[in-house]
């Protein structure tokens, strides 16, 4: 954002891989790309998410080129985010840490505490941070046989474990009550609370409403009752627009690993490879990750929303004359994405009892 030109919507989160909230001089935010090594790091099936990402501690370079790009770059019409990768060097050098926050250093929302009374204070959420990383660099020899000068070959290696726990926004609906799964409205009103009761009518009768807003047992259908018992119960009263409030923390869990060889084979010759691999990046939360829009509004079942990936780029630069050099440059990408219940029977049939007719 200290780029002019360059905004992002203020809902941008390295959640998900997620990039689609960076915009270059007013083009959307899925037209620009970010390389990594050279190599195209964004998933083109949207144009939102990274394949792989790397850690802080990884990064040597950090550009971003919003206009007059020299031929190399293209693909995408908007700016270009350039990150190249640490190498090691002669001597070795390394690094660890870690970053520690509880949800016991968290405030609570003013929501809660608007909410709150002495006898029934709201919880705070559950928000904690996990990092756990290490790099390490340096030269690549055998004592006596190869690369004794230790300036032919190097290594950077670094790893980095993230866990969190963020909590979702505050989720307020409407859920069916006790009362109403067993077909008694006696005690619903219209318009949630008002002073009009609400009367399901028989259409069996011409539409005239049940005795007492209240459906006979035998007029209750099996598989809509299951429907019903995949709602929580009521945990709020005495309110105009919601019977049940929830704010469940996601679970974003990250694994990353990064390694990077350099070798200068001559004063012509330099060959360079990196692999960035995540063997491990998923959320998992009872909600749908952010830009879904087919998700529950209550807390239904764990849904596992799975992008591992990783990175490739091989290099290889030549010195062909004072005035000419080549270079050669391959990358592959992959980023399988699966989004499935963290139960695979928590939605089935049998499980639930809403048996249709197929």
């Amino acid at each position: 954002t200290l780029v002019p030109g360059m905004y992002t919507d203020g809902d941008f989160s390295t959640a998900n891989n997620q990039t689609g909230n960076i915009y270059s001089n007013g083009a959307r935010g899925t037209t620009f790309n970010v390389s990594l090594n050279g190599v195209s790091n964004i998933d083109t099936g949207s144009n939102t998410k990274m394949m792989a990402t790397v850690s802080l501690d990884m990064v040597q370079e950090f550009r971003v080129l919003t206009s007059n790009f020299d031929a190399q770059y293209g693909k995408n019409s908007g700016a270009q985010i350039i990150i190249v990768t640490k190498s090691g060097a002669s001597s070795f050098h390394g690094a660890g840490y870690w970053y520690y926050r509880d949800k016991g250093l968290n405030a609570n929302s003013w929501i809660n505490n608007r909410d709150s009374t002495p006898s029934s204070p709201l919880p705070r959420a559950n928000y904690h941070f996990n990092y756990e990383g290490y790099s390490i660099g340096g030269p690549v020899f055998i004592p006596r046989k190869f690369n004794t000068s230790k300036s032919k070959l190097f290594f950077f290696w670094s790893e980095e474990y993230q866990q969190q726990l963020v909590p979702e926004g505050l989720h307020r609906v409407t859920v069916p009550t006790a009362l109403e799964r067993q077909g008694n409205f006696s005690q619903t009103y219209t318009n949630n609370n008002s002073a009009t009761p609400f009367q399901p009518k028989d259409y069996l009768a011409g539409g005239s409403p049940f005795p007492g807003g209240i459906i006979p047992s035998n007029r209750l259908y099996a598989p809509g009752l299951a429907v019903l018992s995949l709602y929580p119960l009521p945990n709020v009263s005495g309110q105009l627009n919601y019977n049940y409030q929830s704010q469940v923390s996601s679970s974003e869990n990250r694994h990353e690993q990064h390694l990077k060889m350099d070798f200068n084979a001559s004063p012509r010759w330099r060959f360079s490879g990196s692999l960035t691999n995540l063997p491990s990046d998923a959320y998992v939360g009872v909600y749908c990750p952010s830009g879904y829009s087919l998700c529950p509004s209550f807390p239904l079942t764990p849904i596992s929303y799975n992008h591992p990936g990783y990175l490739l780029s091989l290099n290889a630069t030549t010195t062909i004359g004072p005035t000419l050099v080549n270079e050669f440059l391959f990358g592959i990408a992959h980023h399988p994405v699966t989004v499935l219940p963290v139960d695979p029977n928590a939605l089935t049939r049998a499980t639930t009892g809403i048996d249709l007719p197929t």
